[in-house]
């Protein structure tokens, strides 16, 4: 089964999708962590990724879907949510083309809608482990013990350089002007869901699980 997020950053994909990893039995698929990995590789390709990145642009789709072409070829037989991917019109014809050479298709799209002030407030309070990507929270999501990650137990966290006021406002100013044909896309094939993430944390989950529920989907 494939499930795909779509929300702007900040709207809480990454914890929807950290919980569904926690609980059931799904593979959690961030093109951000994907391409913060090749930024912490220190090669070329990572260093062209990183300047893009902090300057709140998205990468080249040939950079994302080469990433996102050896996930499908690796983890075929998986529940897999892609978490911030597709993006764009173009990725969204693309991934069905990588998904069919599997025999798969995306089941599933959820649209994470969220006003800009909450996602703000998240921004401000966001901050992740070094060592596994895993997003935290200052207010609403600390770690279970203090200082130490719940997914791997590293002991190093830090802010996102792209985690600043500004570069929220132009990230989110791209994701408006290209996920609307993408939404468009995928509405007309009947599975875009709307979620409200402006709720808590645990009302978003059980919105995803109704609606998975009411999809026929059983994961």
């Amino acid at each position: 089964m494939v499930i795909v997020f779509v929300g702007p950053p900040g709207s809480g994909k990454g914890t929807q999708s950290q919980k569904m990893e926690e609980i059931k039995n799904v593979l959690h698929v961030s093109t951000g962590n994907l391409l913060r990995q090749e930024i912490a590789s220190g090669s070329d390709l990572g260093k062209v990724v990183r300047d893009k990145v902090e300057a709140g642009e998205f990468p080249e789709d040939k950079i994302i879907l080469e990433l996102v072409a050896t996930v499908v070829r690796e983890n075929a037989k998986k529940n897999i949510i892609f978490d911030g991917f597709p993006r764009t019109l173009n990725q969204a014809i693309a991934f069905d083309t990588l998904l069919g050479v599997e025999n798969l298709k995306v089941d599933i799209v959820f649209d994470f809608d969220i006003d800009m002030q909450a996602l703000v407030t998240r921004i401000e309070g966001r901050y992740t482990c070094t060592q596994c990507g895993a997003v935290y929270h200052e207010l609403n999501k600390k770690p279970k013990v203090t200082g130490v990650c719940d997914h791997c137990g590293g002991k190093s966290f830090d802010k996102r350089q792209d985690d600043t006021i500004e570069v929220l406002q132009k990230r989110v100013k791209i994701y408006q002007d290209s996920t609307q044909p993408l939404k468009r896309y995928y509405g007309e094939k009947g599975i875009l869901k709307r979620i409200n993430a402006s709720l808590p944390t645990e009302e978003v989950t059980r919105s995803i699980n109704a609606a998975l529920l009411e999809a026929g989907l059983i994961i």
